[in-house]
């Protein structure tokens, strides 16, 4: 029979250190580093969007289109490798569930401009760069 293991952990709703067993903690670290990695692959995902949306902009000059169709590659390769990652440090099928989970909730509206956004996805650099 094994002995349980105990650790000293941070209890965010007492404030105040408490023992809890070292599974327990092992499984509450590993939801919050999955939680962070599909956060960043819903980032990834934004950014892919955003930048097809605008590459797609007629308005566009071609050289600033073909600049796009570059950055949209290289974020399309950073994605596929966050599924990758997510799929070797926490298993395929947590991966996959990260897939569907950013690909349903990361959307735009079908119609409408850049000034439809909230100010802190769009910013005055951005406004400067694709003509908003």
């Amino acid at each position: 029979m094994s002995t349980p293991t105990f650790v000293k952990a941070f209890d965010t709703y007492t404030g105040f250190d408490s023992l809890r067993s070292a599974s327990c903690s092992v499984q509450e670290k590993k939801e919050t580093l999955l939680t962070a990695e599909i956060e960043q692959l819903a980032r990834l995902r934004l950014s892919i969007v955003l930048t097809a949306k605008w590459e797609a902009d007629r308005d566009e000059d071609e050289e600033r289109r073909e600049e796009l169709r570059g950055e949209l590659e290289s974020l399309r390769r950073h994605y596929f490798e966050k599924i990758d990652h997510i799929a070797m440090a926490f298993g395929v099928a947590d991966a996959l569930k990260a897939k569907e989970q950013v690909e349903r909730g990361v959307t735009l509206p079908l119609r409408g401009g850049m000034a439809d956004f909230p100010d802190d996805i769009r910013s005055p650099a951005d406004e400067d760069q694709i003509g908003i």
